[in-house]
C-alpha cells in the first residue's frame, strides 16, 4: 500500500517493469466540441475556437487576435514487460478539481492541431512529477481554505499557467499565454510555505520562482511577442492558419 504517489512511481520504476517519460503539448482550446450532422457525411467537426484580443497592433490599426491555446503536461509509465501502459494528464475536472487524471483521453478533433512543445527526458521526469504533485496538493488545500469550488480553477490558476509553473520550477521558460492570477496564487502559496515540511517548502519555493517568470499582461515584457506568435496555430505545412499582424 502506498500513501504517496511518488513512492508508488518509484516502486514501479525500481521493479524494472516500467519506465517514465513526459512531454508538454499545446493545441487550440476546444471549449465547445461542436459538430454538424451532415446528411451525406455524418457528423463533421466545426472549428469554433475562442479568440482573445492581445492589445498589440501593427503600424496601422490591425490588432493581433489569437485563438486561446491549451497546454497539457503528460506523464507516461510505459511497460517493459508487456503490461498495460499508464498515462496521466494534468487537467481539470469540474467534480474533482485540478490535478492528474488517468488516460485514455478523449480523441481530439483534427483542427486543434496538437503539437509537442518539449519532451521531458527520463532524468528530469521525477523532478517534474514531484513539483506537479506539490502544486496539485497545495492548490487543493489553498482552495479548501478559501472555500472555493473545483480547487479554485479560474481563480488561482488554469491549465496553461499550471503547466508553466511546473516547467518554470524545473528551469524552463513559459510557453503558454498567461491565464490565472499571479497575485492570488502567490499570496496563497507564500502562506503555505509557513506550514510546509522542509522538502515541500523547497518545492513550493521552486513553484513560486516558476510563477515569477510567467509573463504578466499588465506588465508586458520582451517575451510577449514570442508567446503570441507561439500561440498562433499552424497548418501541417508550417503556414499560419490566421494572418498575424505584429
Amino acid at each position: 500500500y502506498y500513501s504517496d504517489v511518488m513512492e508508488f512511481i518509484d516502486a514501479l520504476i525500481a521493479s524494472g517493469h516500467y519506465t517514465a517519460s513526459g512531454r508538454v503539448v499545446k493545441r487550440v482550446a476546444d471549449f465547445v466540441g461542436l459538430y454538424q450532422d451532415h446528411p451525406q457525411q455524418g457528423l463533421r467537426e466545426v472549428p469554433l475556437p475562442l479568440f482573445v484580443a492581445t492589445g498589440i497592433k501593427d503600424n496601422g490599426t490591425d490588432e493581433t487576435v489569437v485563438p486561446v491555446s491549451h497546454q497539457d503536461i503528460i506523464f507516461q509509465l510505459k511497460s517493459t514487460k508487456g503490461h498495460e501502459d499508464f498515462s496521466f494528464i494534468w487537467t481539470h475536472d469540474i467534480n474533482s478539481g485540478v490535478g492528474f487524471k488517468p488516460g485514455p483521453f478523449t480523441k481530439l478533433p483534427d483542427w486543434v492541431d496538437e503539437h509537442q512543445v518539449r519532451e521531458i527526458n527520463h532524468l528530469d521526469v521525477r523532478r517534474h512529477l514531484e513539483i506537479a504533485v506539490t502544486l496539485q496538493n497545495n492548490l487543493q488545500e489553498a482552495a479548501d481554505k478559501a472555500n472555493l469550488l473545483a480547487d479554485g480553477y479560474g481563480f488561482f490558476t488554469v491549465c496553461n499557467s499550471a503547466v508553466d509553473m511546473v516547467g518554470g520550477a524545473c528551469g524552463h521558460a513559459a510557453t503558454g499565454y498567461p491565464l490565472g492570477s499571479k497575485v492570488k496564487i502567490k499570496a496563497a502559496f507564500e502562506e503555505r510555505t509557513k506550514v510546509a515540511s522542509d522538502k515541500e517548502k523547497k518545492h513550493l519555493e521552486a513553484i513560486l520562482g516558476g510563477l515569477e517568470q510567467l509573463p504578466d499582461d499588465r506588465n508586458p515584457d520582451e517575451l510577449d511577442m514570442i508567446r503570441i506568435k507561439d500561440n498562433v496555430p499552424y497548418k501541417k505545412n508550417g503556414d499560419p492558419v490566421f494572418k498575424l499582424h505584429v
